[in-house]
């Protein structure tokens, strides 16, 4: 995952970006039995 950070007084497009983040990682489950392989692939994903 790329980070980015933005320097503007428009803070809807780090906001959006945060949001997107955000959700991706809720919509996450049953992570303690993910192994090294499932992980790589949802860091490529």
């Amino acid at each position: 995952m790329k980070n980015h950070i933005y320097s503007t007084f428009d803070l809807s497009k780090s906001l959006e970006h945060f949001q997107e983040k955000v959700t991706k990682l809720l919509e996450l489950t049953n992570i303690s039995e993910w192994d090294g392989h499932v992980l790589e692939n949802v860091r490529k994903n």
